[in-house]
């Protein structure tokens, strides 16, 4: 059971600033915001596969989302041009399980018996294409013993009280295009309860990024996309599932990790409502840097070398790990319904043919559907 507390009014001062991320799974008030598109309340264009999603005017979406919301807000400005200022709100989100450890979603929450507790709050600054947003998020878990057996379960580590920067980042803005490093929770395709790459399940980590903060119009559609590197680390103070349920290997590196991913989504100009986008990642540890190619792409970018191995790669020498995946969201606002789908596998294809001939090795895929009532 989770319990919301969203705090505003005198905590939220309000400017006319240029698109602010809208945090993902905050309040769940992402999800409110895509049934707002279903009905056709907001821009069609959005295909809420690159998320965080921005927007321009987070007060009106609030008030779209409750009608009842008459709250004013004062707006604080730097100059004429619409720089300025934002108090950001205040959320509290309580979680408690009464038996035994669960969680889903949860970003920097642990899956642990008991009760737990996240706060969030920030400011959002924004000056000419320079935009700033601090938005640290605190979390404590009493984390007690729970019932445990050799099957099921281990001693926990008692209460765990700390503190992230959350969904704070610091972002360049050129028309729709944003480079910037953040910490912020980022989810990759359509699905709106799980996602096969990238997600809300573990706490954000620090990372460079490039991406757009609304879709890019061309004569042959819209795109949006994003690429980001960044660091991973073990939480030693989290034990999180392997605490629980005995999954962690015996035997693995805590070497930190290098991440680089990215995804692309596409929308034909000759089929409004629908989206179709590609997500691949790769991994490596900190000691497998040194078998890398020189180059920067190689060693950092990874994400745009070629998809498929050849005879020449020596990609099983690399010593990394690639995820790609394919989806697809179809929005139907006038039957305020949605359908998405995505598959993706955790290994190299060495050409197109091992594809077609072995298409479920090491994969998995999503199939959602929505309609509003």
């Amino acid at each position: 059971m989770r319990i919301y507390f969203f705090i505003a009014g005198v905590l939220f001062l309000q400017c006319k600033l240029s698109a602010q991320s809208f945090p993902i799974g905050q309040l769940e008030l992402d999800g409110d915001v895509r049934n707002l598109q279903l009905k056709g309340a907001t821009d069609p264009m959005q295909s809420f596969t690159v998320r965080p999603t921005y927007f321009s005017n987070q007060v009106n979406l609030l008030r779209l989302i409750d009608s009842t919301n008459d709250i004013q807000f004062k707006k604080i400005r730097f100059n004429k041009s619409g720089d300025g200022l934002t108090l950001l709100p205040t959320l509290f989100t309580t979680k408690f399980n009464t038996h035994h450890p669960y969680g889903w979603n949860d970003e920097n929450m642990i899956a642990a018996k008991g009760i737990q507790t996240r706060i969030s709050a920030g400011i959002h600054a924004k000056l000419g294409p320079l935009s700033v947003q601090l938005r640290p998020e605190y979390v404590f878990a009493a984390n007690p013993e729970f019932e445990n057996n050799v099957g099921y379960g281990a001693p926990t580590n008692g209460k765990l009280s700390k503190a992230y920067l959350g969904q704070s980042s610091i972002n360049l803005s050129a028309g729709p295009i944003s480079l910037g490093v953040s910490t912020e929770n980022v989810w990759y395709g359509p699905g709106q309860y799980s996602a096969l790459l990238m997600s809300n399940n573990a706490p954000g980590f620090a990372h460079f990024n490039i991406h757009t903060i609304r879709p890019i119009k061309t004569p042959i559609g819209h795109f949006e996309f994003q690429i980001i590197g960044g660091k991973l680390n073990e939480d030693s103070a989290d034990g999180g599932l392997y605490e629980n349920f005995f999954l962690k290997p015996a035997t693995i590196s805590n070497d930190w990790r290098y991440l680089n991913s990215m995804v692309v989504s596409y929308q034909p100009w000759f089929l409004k409502g629908f989206f179709i986008g590609a997500t691949r990642a790769f991994q490596l540890y900190e000691r497998d840097f040194s078998v890398q190619d020189n180059s920067i792409v190689q060693r950092y970018l990874p994400v745009l070398t070629s998809i498929f191995k050849n005879a020449t790669s020596a990609e099983d020498t690399k010593m990394r790990d690639q995820q790609l995946s394919i989806f697809l969201r179809w929005l139907l606002p006038k039957a305020n319904t949605e359908f998405y789908f995505e598959y993706g596998f955790n290994d190299h294809k060495a050409n197109a043919r091992d594809f077609v001939v072995d298409p479920i090795h090491a994969a998995a895929y999503i199939v959602g559907a929505k309609k509003l009532v």
